[in-house]
């Protein structure tokens, strides 16, 4: 069921669910199924499941996000702000969720935007961040040379021992970007901090970084072995898309990626994921 949501395969998901004998069917059934529907984008679907589901069961927190996720794809602001607020009534104690909820939010509105809403919703979700103890965890990405070294990256990363180097191979693969027509996606800036030293602030996310230096490496030793990198975190959207597209424009480059949620492997300008991530 749960591949059957990641590969986009509505119908086939639907038949499992209706397999399986109402009895059997746990709360991560239906939120799988939930999924499903609203990442080929019937929420209505969605929202009538999760009804029939709270008729005899506790409501459950990522549904609501899941759903939250939909409409920000449709960039529905008013849904948005329904659900999120719904995520608040009904799961006040559940900081987390409402933190996620009220950035996702804010991103929405910074892509359409209204960087004013944005600035004021990030805000609101750092003080209630500060308030619950809630630390934001940083993404990270790590890749191995071909010296069976694992080399570490942050955003914005200076710590490098070829910092210097990253970041100009970074600035050559901007142009080549830029070339091939990529505009960054501004949904993906979660943050305000220090924006305003950065010209591009998802230009240099961690797997952007070990990216840089992987092909940095490749200048002075060519090599056709697909290019690895891990992530602790979901990978970027922005970044997602580079990727694919630098695929296309490196001819014969593979790179392969391990974020929280799946596999990635991005070849010929595309990726296994098919988008669904």
């Amino acid at each position: 069921l749960n591949a059957c949501s990641h590969s986009l395969l509505v119908n086939e998901a639907e038949q499992i669910f209706d397999s399986i004998p109402i009895k059997c069917r746990n709360v991560f059934i239906y939120a799988t199924m939930i999924n499903a529907l609203c990442r080929a984008l019937k929420i209505n679907q969605a929202q009538n499941l999760l009804v029939q589901y709270e008729q005899t069961n506790n409501k459950y927190p990522p549904m609501y996000i899941t759903l939250l996720t939909a409409y920000a794809r449709l960039q529905n602001i008013n849904k948005m702000i329904e659900i999120r607020d719904l995520i608040e009534q009904y799961f006040p104690n559940h900081f987390h969720y409402i933190s996620s909820s009220t950035i996702l939010l804010a991103n929405t509105y910074a892509f359409l935007g209204n960087m004013d809403e944005a600035r004021r919703l990030r805000t609101i979700a750092a003080e209630k961040n500060k308030f619950s103890g809630i630390s934001k965890l940083p993404g990270i990405s790590w890749t191995e040379t071909n010296d069976g070294r694992i080399h570490e990256f942050i955003a914005h990363d200076k710590r490098h021992e070829r910092t210097e180097d990253i970041y100009e191979e970074l600035k050559y693969i901007s142009d080549k970007l830029n070339k091939d027509g990529h505009i960054s996606d501004q949904r993906w800036i979660t943050s305000d901090h220090n924006l305003s030293k950065l010209n591009d602030p998802l230009n240099s996310h961690s797997e952007r970084l070990a990216l840089a230096y992987q092909l940095l490496l490749r200048r002075t030793i060519p090599s056709n072995e697909p290019i690895q990198i891990t992530k602790n975190l979901r990978i970027c959207g922005d970044c997602h898309d580079i990727f694919k597209r630098i695929t296309r424009i490196y001819q014969g480059l593979v790179i392969l990626t391990r974020d929280r949620t799946r596999h990635h492997k991005f070849q010929q300008g595309q990726c296994s994921c098919n988008d669904y991530f």
